[in-house]
């Protein structure tokens, strides 16, 4: 039976730790940069759910409906619940049923609350913030929407662009580490 050269040992271990470095590290990044972008997409939620607060409060309907402003119909929509769930108002692509269910409302009557679900009319998955909107004779409900396609797509990206140079940051290490160990080793042999 051969022994594996130490040279070669070395520069295995060493490539074997860089691997679970790189690795670590893109887990991060990519967990930091989602965390982020979802954290940009409620933002412009809740300045949407402003908005359709305010439209709601002077009794006009209309803010939204999809006219190309406020609503982008193909990744952005909204709605207006009772807190039994029926639809009151709501933008066309999900004018279908309640884009929340009825738990999703008794958690949102404590406070906005924000939900990562499929709706049905759109095809991609949705993150959603429902807020209460109190009132006499019982409570309505703001949901608004947005597509997660565009941040899953950057996702994408990113865990490519992880991939791609991870891989050739480790080749780059591993030949530095054969000359290194060799060099290390030189004065033994």
């Amino acid at each position: 039976m051969r022994r594996i050269p130490l040279r070669l040992r070395l520069t295995l271990g060493f490539a074997a730790g860089m691997t679970a470095a790189l690795f670590a590290l893109g887990l991060l990044l990519h967990a930091r940069f989602e965390a982020d972008l979802t954290r940009a997409i409620d933002m412009e939620l809740r300045s949407r759910a402003q908005v359709i607060l305010a439209g709601v409060g002077r009794q006009d309907p209309s803010v939204i409906r999809a006219n190309g402003n406020l609503i982008d119909s193909d990744e952005a929509f909204a709605q207006v619940l009772s807190s039994s769930g029926a639809i009151v108002d709501s933008s066309r692509g999900v004018a279908g049923g309640p884009m929340v269910t009825v738990a999703d409302l008794r958690t949102a009557a404590r406070g906005p609350a924000s939900f990562t679900t499929r709706v049905r009319g759109v095809d991609d998955p949705v993150r959603l913030l429902a807020v209460p909107i109190p009132r006499a004779g019982g409570s309505l409900f703001v949901v608004v929407g947005s597509t997660l396609g565009d941040r899953n797509e950057a996702l994408a990206r990113l865990t490519l662009l992880l991939a791609v140079f991870g891989l050739a940051a480790l080749a780059v290490v591993s030949v530095g580490g054969w000359v290194l160990a060799g060099a290390a080793l030189r004065p033994v042999e």
